[in-house]
């Protein structure tokens, strides 16, 4: 097995762990002591904030990739991107995928009038596989956050799936039938699949994934995908995918690459994050639906990750 594969598989595991343990933690009140302001998770719709690829790719105002050294600040409230996001918030759940980078590198996120820490957030390589991982940032007084790129050149893809707001704890109460509870919903909130595999795109919908997760109590499943499409033939090629419970594209939610002849061993990333509404005890099974518009394509080393936080 190649090191790339194994790399992409604990990544993936990594995102499904920190947003678990981060953006779906749950904490518990004494309840005769205050403790203060403490920042609440709130699940929104996923949307994606910025895609530095150039078009057809690009989301947000910024169509390059980071370059070494490379500080990038990037609003977290208001019409950013493709999110429309609130003002005041404290901070972001982020899902980040770092895509074709030249060099060794890691990637730092935070709050922009913040000194930078000495902390990394991703650690991409070149050729390693597209893996979305979660990053929980502050963002400042004015609702901005960086990212720093430590050298070579390397695209950011930043999609939002939750906003921190602050909240007074005094009032809130927990039985210890409460407790044990959310403690048994939150050693079951993530579900993941993947590896190396490669199978060949048709015009038929086909599914390439699925991941199953059963909710424990009312709330929402966050769902991220990635994978590479490559070209199987002498044609130009778009492809497309879509993350559905169904077995067909939902072209309400699908994410499309082009590829193009000249360069034979030309690949590209297809990435995708979704939200689903689910009631206690629902099983909710979503499959990463592909096939071809145009050409003859591949589809390789894919990716689901289903995260659930309670309502």
């Amino acid at each position: 097995m190649n090191t790339n594969g194994s790399r992409s598989r604990w990544a993936a595991v990594g995102a499904v762990l920190a947003i678990s343990l981060g953006a779906g933690g749950i904490g518990i009140t004494h309840a005769t002591t205050s403790s203060g302001e403490k920042p609440v998770f709130k699940p929104i719709e996923p949307c994606r904030l910025a895609d530095l690829r150039p078009a057809p790719f690009q989301v947000g105002p910024r169509s390059a990739a980071l370059g070494p050294a490379e500080t990038y600040t990037l609003s977290g409230w208001g019409a950013v991107g493709e999110c429309t996001l609130p003002t005041g918030t404290t901070g972001l759940a982020l899902n980040v995928t770092a895509v074709g980078a030249t060099q060794d590198t890691f990637l730092t996120f935070f709050p922009a009038s913040a000194t930078r820490p000495n902390a990394s957030n991703l650690n991409p390589s070149p050729g390693q596989p597209p893996t979305p991982n979660a990053v929980n940032i502050d963002i400042d007084a004015a609702g901005q956050f960086s990212v720093y790129n430590l050298q070579g050149n390397v695209n950011v893809i930043i999609d939002v799936v939750g906003v921190y707001d602050d909240h007074n704890h005094d009032d809130r109460y927990y039985t210890e039938a409460e407790v044990d509870a959310a403690i048994a919903a939150a050693k079951s909130v993530s579900a993941y699949t993947g590896g190396e595999q490669s199978m060949g795109l048709s015009t038929t919908d086909a599914v390439v994934r699925s991941v199953s997760i059963t909710a424990p109590v009312d709330g929402k499943v966050i769902v991220n995908s990635s994978g590479y499409i490559t070209l199987a033939s002498g044609t130009d090629v778009i492809a497309r995918c879509s993350l559905t419970t169904g077995t067909i594209l939902d072209n309400v939610a699908f994410q499309y690459v082009n590829l193009q002849t000249e360069d034979p061993s030309e690949s590209d990333v297809i990435s995708g994050t979704r939200g689903f509404d689910v009631t206690a005890g629902q099983v909710l099974t979503v499959n990463l639906v592909c096939d071809e518009f145009t050409g003859q394509a591949n589809v390789s080393d894919t990716w689901i990750t289903a995260i659930f936080t309670p309502n």
